[in-house]
């Protein structure tokens, strides 16, 4: 058995909210890895490889799912939740997306 899966030295990863809000976004309805990327690109420059990596986590974390069948990602109840966590803080601490960061674990 790998420890490394068990470990409490796993370092948490850090996601900024000005890439996540996006993907979720653009989940709601269901959407490819390209419209996706091309819904973030309007906003932020972003690769492929860092893309497939925060979707990555936000799939570990429940926050997205992926229909293999439709070929496309879709927001789960996590990420609609945490949604209107990131759109409660931006009004109640007039902060920015670029100011957030969303812990993964």
């Amino acid at each position: 058995m790998d420890d490394t899966i068990h470990s409490n030295k796993t370092k948490p990863v850090y996601l900024r909210t000005s890439i996540v809000e996006p993907i979720l976004v653009a989940c709601i309805k269901g959407a490819s890895f390209t419209s996706i990327l091309y819904s973030i690109q309007k906003v932020t420059l972003i690769d492929k490889k860092d893309l497939r990596k925060y979707l990555y986590h936000l799939i570990n974390g429940s926050f997205v799912k992926y229909n293999g069948n439709r070929r496309v990602f879709i927001l789960d109840q996590c990420g609609a939740d945490l949604l209107l966590v990131i759109y409660s803080q931006i009004q109640l601490n007039h902060l920015h997306l670029q100011d957030l960061k969303i812990k993964v674990e």
